[in-house]
């Protein structure tokens, strides 16, 4: 495929790809978070951070294991229903996760 040739690009502006141990996973706590809107990645960012022993964070190209087609970020659209998805979820994050 092409797609996996692409030697330029611009980087993701967020967080889209995670790898860590199992143990990590079993601690790993989203609460009632809807996935794939703000902020399910930066809750899951900090808990793996905090709870990997090595933790390394690369930039979206940098390894050029992944790539994101498109960032339309229609989730973050004012007019769109899918807002209330994403300020259910700040709202959820708090409740839910406060105490990590």
């Amino acid at each position: 495929d092409d797609i996996y040739r692409l030697t330029t690009g611009r980087t993701h502006p967020g967080s889209d790809c995670f790898i860590f141990s199992r143990n990590v996973f079993e601690q790993i706590q989203m609460g009632n978070l809807f996935l794939g809107y703000p902020p399910t990645a930066n809750a899951l960012l900090v808990q793996a951070e905090s709870l990997a022993d090595r933790y390394t964070m690369f930039a979206s190209n940098e390894l050029k294991a992944t790539y994101h087609l498109g960032d339309d970020r229609s989730w973050h659209d004012v007019n769109s229903a899918n807002l209330e998805y994403e300020m259910l979820n700040y709202e959820t994050a708090y409740n839910d996760l406060h105490h990590i």
